[in-house]
């Protein structure tokens, strides 16, 4: 069996999420697999960090988790998340686009063409993903301010 173990130390080297013993996530499957963690960033507020966990092969799985600053972390496995990326021909990974006004978390396709803006999906507690529509509105990833081109400070 494989466990995943995701440490996370502050600047001042406080650990924030100290493992329990039991590991980030497990599995059992094939060598030879690919297992892919990708953190894709941070809400707004700073106090979440979001990211994608998954692993190919015969067991395949999605995984999606969100480490709150200071509390407990959720992990959420993606019922049937692949065949959603197959029906639309959109990749092969999901993203953390962001997260709703509710807090659910709000996945995209991890490509960079058009799939990304033309299909996401809200994922509840339970791991399954309903269409998002266009009108639907949610918080983006923390993106840094864009700097002002020319200016310098010293």
């Amino acid at each position: 069996m494989a466990e995943y173990h995701l440490h996370i130390t502050l600047p001042d080297g406080h650990e924030e999420a100290p493992d329990t013993g039991y590991g980030f996530t497990n599995s059992i499957a094939d060598w030879g697999r690919r297992v892919s963690v990708h953190l894709d960033g941070f809400s707004n507020d700073g106090q979440h960090i979001l990211g994608v966990l998954s692993e190919g092969g015969k067991y395949s799985f999605v995984q999606v988790f969100d480490f709150k600053r200071g509390g407990p972390h959720v992990e959420i496995a993606v019922q049937q998340g692949l065949s959603h990326l197959k029906e639309f021909k959109c990749g092969t990974s999901f993203a953390v686009a962001g997260t709703t006004n509710a807090g659910e978390i709000v996945l995209e396709p991890n490509t960079a063409n058009q799939c990304r803006i033309d299909h996401r999906w809200v994922l509840d507690s339970a791991g399954k993903l309903r269409d998002a529509s266009k009108n639907d509105s949610f918080l983006p990833l923390y993106s840094p301010p864009k700097s002002v081109s020319g200016t310098h400070s010293r």
